[in-house]
């Protein structure tokens, strides 16, 4: 596990991302329309699982305190959880009826997700996530505010500012890649380096790649999507591309470290 090295996930999924076009009741979409049936696929799921979404918000804090309390005795039933939540999501998340298109697919998140879901199959079968929680420097601890306020993602129908508590239940979490991903992230970096490398590796790779895309958006498409599309999808961005750089970072960090003590 620990001798694990790739690095052409990322490129594989930013190529699936970009080439792969919609599938809709038209046929296949290229071009201009891409981003429209994209974007109106999306949005259809928007908010409409709320029963669902409602269940993953409470199995998955059931499920971290266990966690904390009886580490990994328990890391199956996460690994379980996340596992058949990707799954969920690639669907839930990539296909829809839509007007004037009829059933579409957004068969490059479809993919994506499904990718990451049966790497978390991997997991399950041959478990090497050791969820025992050990004491870590203060700085390690970082992604755990950013991982909350993706759990919550404060933000109205229209994707403005709203901090409504009511959203600890509601929000999409759970059924939305860009809000489950950083939470889970987040668990993988406080257990590490005892994870599963390609499963970190997978899941942090799609969370960089659909954080810079959400980014992008209020620059280049719609300002007005500056908090939703912004601010709230930062956790996802950051948490992920550190998930990716945390071995690199902690080599440096040991290499200083024995450096300072080499007389």
């Amino acid at each position: 596990m620990n001798r694990y090295r790739s690095g052409f996930m990322l490129p594989l999924l930013v190529f699936i991302a970009f080439f792969l076009p919609p599938i809709t009741g038209k046929g296949i979409v290229m071009g201009p329309e891409t981003a429209e049936v994209v974007f109106r696929v999306l949005f259809s799921s928007a908010g409409r699982y709320v029963e669902l979404a409602a269940s993953a918000h409470v199995i998955a804090v059931v499920l971290t305190f266990l966690l904390i309390g009886y580490g990994d005795r328990v890391g199956r039933l996460f690994n379980v959880f996340i596992t058949g939540d990707y799954i969920l999501i690639a669907f839930l998340q990539s296909i829809a009826t839509i007007e004037d298109y009829g059933l579409s697919i957004i068969t490059s998140n479809l993919m994506i997700f499904l990718i990451v879901g049966i790497m978390w199959v991997e997991e399950v079968i041959n478990p090497q996530n050791d969820f025992t929680f050990r004491k870590l420097p203060l700085w390690r601890y970082w992604p755990i505010p950013l991982a909350f306020l993706a759990f919550w993602f404060p933000a109205g129908p229209g994707g403005q500012i709203d901090f409504n508590p009511l959203y600890l239940l509601t929000s999409d979490f759970g059924v939305a890649f860009c809000l489950t991903t950083p939470v889970v992230v987040a668990v993988l970096t406080l257990i590490y380096p005892q994870v599963n490398r390609k499963v970190l590796e997978v899941t942090c790779s799609a969370g960089v790649l659909y954080g810079i895309i959400n980014l992008l958006m209020p620059v280049l498409f719609e300002p007005r999507a500056w908090w939703g599309n912004g601010v709230l999808h930062i956790p996802l961005f950051s948490i992920s591309l550190y998930g990716l750089l945390l071995p690199r970072i902690l080599t440096r960090k040991s290499t200083v470290q024995i450096s300072m003590r080499t007389p």
